[in-house]
C-alpha cells in the first residue's frame, strides 16, 4: 500500500498564533496515536510566525478520510475557524521518487 503524505498551510489572525499553536499540537497528539498515522509534524514559520504547516504521512488515503470524523477534528474545525486569517490550503498526494 503506497502512503498517503498531506501538507497543510494554514495562517492564524494576528494575536490568535498561540490558541491556533496549542490546538494543532492537540491534534498532533492525537492523531499520532491513531492507528495508521505514520508522521504528522506542525511547522512554524520563523519569519512570519501567524503561518504554520502540517506535514502528515498516512498508511492510506482512505485511513486519512477517517480523520475527518474524529472528535477532536471536528472540535478543532469549528475552533479555528474564528482565528484563521484565510482558509487553509491542503496539497493531497504521493512522495515523488527518482524512479518514476
Amino acid at each position: 500500500m503506497t502512503p498517503h503524505h498531506v501538507i497543510v498551510f494554514l495562517e492564524a489572525k494576528e494575536g490568535k498564533e498561540d490558541l491556533l499553536k496549542d490546538a494543532l499540537m492537540n491534534v498532533a497528539k492525537k492523531s499520532r496515536a491513531e492507528e495508521g498515522c505514520l508522521d504528522y509534524q506542525v511547522i512554524q514559520d520563523k519569519s512570519t510566525p501567524q503561518k504554520f504547516g502540517l506535514v502528515e504521512k498516512w498508511q492510506s488515503q482512505e485511513v486519512h478520510q477517517e480523520q475527518f470524523s474524529k472528535p477532536y477534528i471536528l472540535e478543532f474545525a469549528k475552533q479555528a475557524e474564528s482565528w484563521l486569517a484565510k482558509p487553509f490550503e491542503a496539497l493531497f498526494g504521493h512522495q515523488c521518487d527518482a524512479s518514476h
